[in-house]
This record gives C-alpha cells, sequence and structure tokens, in this order.
C-alpha cells in the first residue's frame, strides 16, 4: 500500500540515539518535506518513496564529520579515512576499500576543510562553549498545536545551557551571503519548526543559532540569530504546511496531485520589461 517501507510515528518524545535512516522514514511532517507537502500530497509521497539525492546525502556526511571533528576529535580516525591515490579499477584499490570497510571514506581535500571548519568553531568563545557537552543529532517527535498532525525534527546541536544550533556550512558567511542561503533554503522555517517541537515537549523556548561556517579557507564561521519578524514569517509558513499535511494524511492510496481543467496564469511584472 501507501505507506511502502515507511514507519509509524514512535509517539511524542525525545530519540538521542535514533540512527538516521530510521528518522527518514517516519511518517511526519519535517521541514525537509514541507516544501513538498505544500506542493501537493502526491508530492510528497513521491519525495518520501525517492532515494535521497547524492549530494544531500554527501553534505550530511560532511556535516556529521565537522560535528566528529569539533566534539570528539580523538574518535574522526576510527571513523573517517583518506582515500589514498590509487588506481580505482586496481585490486590494490579493492582490497584497501575492503580493509578500511568500517570506516568513511573522505578524500584528503575534503577531510582538511572539515579540520579547517573545525578550527574556526573552536576558536570562537561562543560556539566552543555552545558545543560543550553538547548532544548531536537528536531526533524529537511531537503533534503540531493548532493541526494535531505528527511532526518530527532532527536537531543538530543541543546544549546544555539550554540552546539549540545548527552549523551550516556554506560559501558565504557574510551578512548577505547568509541572507541569500537562508531565504532560499527557508532555513527560519526550521528554525521555527525545531522551536515549535520543542516547546511542545519541554515548555521552553530556548535561544537557537545558526552557525554559517564556510567550506574553503579561511574558513569563516558566524553565530547568526534571526529577528522576530523573520522567526514569525517562518512559523507562518510551517503553519501552512501543516494544514497541507492534514491532506496528506487524509488522501488514502490515490494523493491528489494538481487540481484538474485549465489554469490562467500571468507572469510577474519583471518579464514585461
Amino acid at each position: 500500500g501507501m505507506s511502502d517501507g515507511l514507519l509509524d510515528f514512535p509517539g511524542d518524545g525525545v530519540h538521542y540515539d535514533m540512527p538516521e535512516g530510521t528518522y527518514h522514514r517516519i511518517k511526519a511532517l519535517s521541514k525537509s518535506t514541507a516544501e513538498a507537502a505544500l506542493q501537493s500530497p502526491a508530492h510528497w509521497w513521491a519525495m518520501m518513496r525517492r532515494a535521497r539525492p547524492q549530494k544531500e546525502l554527501e553534505s550530511r556526511i560532511i556535516g556529521t564529520a565537522l560535528h566528529v571533528a569539533v566534539l570528539e576529535p580523538e574518535r574522526f580516525d576510527s571513523l573517517y579515512v583518506a582515500a589514498p591515490k590509487i588506481n580505482k579499477n586496481s585490486n590494490k584499490w579493492k582490497d584497501w576499500v575492503a580493509a578500511n570497510s568500517d570506516r568513511t571514506l573522505l578524500d584528503a581535500e575534503q577531510i582538511q576543510h572539515i579540520f579547517g571548519m573545525a578550527r574556526s568553531i573552536n576558536r570562537d568563545p561562543v560556539a566552543a562553549r555552545l558545543m560543550t557537552d553538547a548532544k548531536t543529532e537528536v531526533s524529537i517527535f511531537w503533534h503540531d498545536d493548532a493541526t494535531g498532525v505528527p511532526c518530527k525534527a532532527r536537531i543538530d546541536i543541543v546544549s546544555p545551557l539550554p540552546a539549540l544550533a545548527d552549523p551550516k556550512t556554506c560559501d558565504d558567511a557574510s551578512d548577505s551571503g547568509w541572507r541569500t542561503q537562508a531565504a532560499k533554503m527557508r532555513y527560519h522555517c526550521q528554525e521555527a519548526h525545531y522551536r515549535n517541537g520543542w516547546w511542545k515537549l519541554f515548555g521552553e523556548d530556548p535561544a537557537f543559532f545558526f552557525m554559517p561556517v564556510e567550506l574553503k579557507p579561511p574558513y569563516g564561521m558566524r553565530l547568526v540569530e534571526h529577528g522576530h519578524d523573520t522567526l514569525m514569517a517562518g512559523r507562518e509558513w510551517m503553519a501552512r504546511a501543516a494544514e497541507a499535511f492534514l491532506d496528506v494524511l487524509g488522501d488514502g492510496d490515490n494523493p491528489k496531485c494538481y487540481p484538474s481543467g485549465v489554469v490562467q496564469i500571468d507572469l510577474p511584472a519583471w518579464a514585461s520589461r
């Protein structure tokens, strides 16, 4: 039926050690699937069934490796290994891969960048404090107040301060660079979603920081807090997504896509310049 490979909602609560693959298969509204839900129920189901794109998987691997480099550098070499420069078609390469099957393969340049970013984070006293004794990749589950739909989020950094933080790799961590990337990726909607869940579970509204860190030298990093209006816009967008998710849940085995019939569309004003 519809829920091929999807997992049932585990109930409200916090999971500190849930594998990422399990989290992603749970049937609930997340920030990363909200856009698809707003497009149509059919788009949400299609997204949940698709293999995750290679680029997204790679950026997750880098993000997780960055956590390790910052929080547990002594574990890094047991989890990650630089691929040697051996011909990939040779037996020597196959032997090397087999011998290192328990570690994640990165190239030497990626490892250099990961440690560069980790140094930037550790050099910043506030960032370093946020990362001290932090839990990472914390999965939270709750029901949305207004609609009752099941929701999920996977929070990058939960600091005992209490504060929530989310390192974001980027090309440009300047004010304008962050504005462009955050608006395009709707990071403020992600923040609103995380805050909603945390409030629902714990009745507290902790500080929330994004930590953009540049992927290349000089590995510039910032701590960013979003202003009130930005957060409100994020909350409104997530509220619309929750309404849309009601349709996803109610649609059974034949999810609706776009309405049928002809639609008349005018282009925005800039198109006539």
